[in-house]
Order: C-alpha cells, then sequence, then structure tokens
C-alpha cells in the first residue's frame, strides 16, 4: 500500500502501546515502510521512500518528541471517537473495559497535559522515527512559541 499510495509522512500507531493489536499494527507499518524503498523487493509497484514518519500513543502515555496544537478541532476528534458507542459506551450487553469506563475523558486529560506542555489548550503528541529538522530559525519560532 506505500509503494502504491506513495506517502511522504506516515503516521502509525506507537509500539509501545499496551494493546496487542496496535503494537502488531506498529510493527507492520515500520517493516512496510521500510521494505517499500528496497528496490529488489517483488512489487508490482515500484520502490517508494517515505520521507517521514512519526508514531502516536493511543493507550497509556509516552515521552513525546513534539506536539500539535488542536484546540480548533478537538471538538471533532470527541465528536469522531463518540460515534462509536459501541467501543465507549457501557451498554448492558458489554462487560466493563477500559475503553467504556472513562477512556474518551482520559484522552482528554492527556491531550489537556500536552497542551499545557506546549501552551496551548488541546495538542497532540508525535513519535518521531528520526530527527526533525527545520529550514530557516523563522520555521523554528513559529513552532516554538
Amino acid at each position: 500500500m506505500i509503494r502504491k499510495h506513495k506517502p511522504n509522512i506516515v503516521f502509525y500507531p506507537n509500539y509501545e502501546d499496551n494493546h496487542p493489536d496496535h503494537k502488531a499494527c506498529s510493527r507492520l507499518v515500520k517493516e512496510g515502510i521500510f521494505h517499500s524503498k528496497l528496490k529488489k523487493y517483488q512489487s508490482e509497484y515500484d520502490a517508494f521512500t517515505v520521507k517521514k514518519s512519526y508514531r502516536y500513543q493511543i493507550n497509556g502515555s509516552a515521552q513525546f518528541d513534539y506536539y500539535i496544537d488542536v484546540s480548533d478541532t478537538y471538538e471533532y476528534k470527541i465528536k469522531a471517537l463518540k460515534a462509536y458507542s459501541s467501543q465507549f459506551d457501557l451498554q448492558d450487553q458489554n462487560s466493563k473495559t477500559r475503553l467504556n469506563s472513562g477512556f474518551i475523558t482520559y484522552l482528554e486529560s492527556r491531550n489537556r497535559v500536552c497542551g499545557f506542555e506546549c501552551g496551548v489548550e488541546y495538542a497532540e503528541g508525535f513519535i518521531t522515527d528520526s530527527p526533525l529538522i527545520f529550514d530557516t530559525i523563522d520555521k523554528w519560532e513559529a513552532v516554538s512559541k
């Protein structure tokens, strides 16, 4: 899929997530990014190199390398999550799990803490697979404010 769609940037779950499916997904994406650039790897698509890849944390916490201010769009994230009521609402037929026992409130708290770290209301944290580099000091100053 990476060779087919040729993304310059790939976001994928952090391999340190405590959910086994998220760990497996992370491993598969990382391997896909690696194999997509190999010219001798047989595929119907030409080799392609992803420029940057970043991991995000779903469950638990992590040491983030950078944050993105999501304050202006945060309500849409919460609405999107709440649309999956079978996952996040404790219903009569469901067993009590971490997801349906305050997970959205937990995420909001984590996003508020990330926001606090960088001086905004809500932020998403990301982990880099390679060092960040900025073209000019102006771009760095805009990002670091």
